[in-house]
């Protein structure tokens, strides 16, 4: 298998780069299959960046969830790193006196596969700000570290938000590349965009050792957890802790208030395919329940290939709401910059969901309701494939 940013230095690509100003949108995973930085690389073929930009969390990942991240000048690189993720909803794209300050884009992140995670939303934004500008975009594609298998539902009119920003399953099964096809397709975006795409690869779900897999933001710090991630994303539309904090975060979710022993058999009782949920006691360093006991469940994929996290994640939130729903509770406070809607919400992306678990329905039979709408996305998807399904 070769990466994309193997494949695009080895067939000339630095040299597509000469005398033109180019912005580079990388973090700290964005490395080639031997582990070197893609800057590293570029200056070794003579290119030295217009502009850095850094995603949420920052260019070398270091910054926890919502955390704002400041624009400063790179420990490693000594180049000016431009945060594309501050303290606001307009501080998630390009500002004005950056817009005209480049002619080629090279965007380089790790995705996991899940349409929460923002590190898509944050490419599709700057490619709506450089549409019709002459720019030409070069994403440096990666397998999907989870496989090409759909799952969940789509985002309705009214729940888009920047986890959420375009109409995704919550287990889309896409590369970065494909999500950016697909994005400028839908929304006719006037751009000179190209995918340099990964060879070798068939769309069957990665060896972590062909990944060249580096942990691409604090609290996913394997292949595993990016396999829970799907699912148990949704912990973060309640007051349970997700297990940040500690060094399982998503593997570990509960509260002071929780009794193990009972989410564990509700849970049990769904019969999930591929998971394992074990009584637990963890107290996280920071984040929700800092400092306190908390009782819940570590949770373990037992089959990869059998495990669907979408439905996992659905039935642990059922099981931690049946066990004790009076103290069960969603997030109201402000997630992503929004304030007018729940969390819960904007990661289901729709008000329906969060009613019908409310109201005790099999999460089971939700993973089936929402079949039809996988099934419509990857009929619809079609076009803009990289790779096999």
């Amino acid at each position: 298998m070769r990466l994309g940013i193997d494949r695009f230095l080895a067939e000339g690509g630095a040299a597509r780069l000469t005398n033109r100003r180019v912005a580079v949108l990388c973090h700290h995973a964005s490395r080639d299959g031997s582990g070197r930085h893609l800057l590293t690389r570029l200056a070794a073929e003579g290119v030295a960046p217009t502009l850095v930009l850094g995603p949420e969390h920052g260019l070398w990942g270091l910054a926890q969830d919502m955390e704002a991240v400041g624009s400063t000048r790179d420990p490693i690189f000594g180049c000016e790193a431009v945060s594309l993720y501050g303290d606001s909803e307009s501080s998630l794209g390009l500002r004005a006196e950056h817009r005209g300050a480049f002619d080629v884009l090279l965007a380089d992140l790790q995705d996991v596969g899940a349409r929460y995670y923002t590190y898509a939303a944050t490419l599709l934004i700057v490619m709506e700000q450089l549409s019709g500008h002459g720019v030409e975009i070069i994403v440096l594609d990666r397998p999907n570290p989870i496989g090409r298998a759909v799952e969940g539902n789509r985002v309705e009119p009214g729940f888009r938000s920047f986890v959420g920003y375009t109409d995704l399953p919550n287990r889309h099964g896409l590369t970065l590349g494909e999500i950016a096809r697909l994005h400028a397709r839908r929304e006719g975006l006037d751009l000179d965009l190209r995918v340099v795409a990964v060879e070798g690869w068939a769309g069957e779900l990665p060896a972590p050792a062909d990944l060249g897999f580096f942990w691409p933001s604090p609290n996913l710090p394997d292949i595993e957890t990016a396999l829970l991630y799907p699912g148990l994303c949704l912990i973060e539309g309640t007051e349970l802790s997700e297990g940040r904090g500690t060094t399982k975060p998503f593997r570990l979710v509960g509260a002071p208030w929780v009794d193990a022993d009972d989410v564990a058999r509700r849970l049990e009782a769904f019969r999930q395919p591929g998971l394992r949920g074990l009584p637990y006691v963890f107290r996280p360093m920071f984040g929700k329940g800092a400092g306190q006991v908390c009782r819940g469940l570590f949770l373990q994929v037992t089959d990869a290939g059998a495990f669907r996290p979408w439905e996992a994640g659905l039935s642990v939130l059922a099981a931690f709401r049946a066990s004790d729903p009076g103290r069960f509770a969603w997030r109201t406070r402000a997630y992503e910059f929004v304030t007018d809607r729940p969390a819960i919400d904007l990661l289901l992306g729709n008000d329906r969901l969060r009613p019908a678990l409310e109201a005790g329905a099999d999460p089971r039979d939700l993973a089936r309701e929402a079949g039809a709408e996988a099934s419509a996305f990857l009929e619809a998807t079609r076009p803009i494939l990289l790779y096999p399904r």
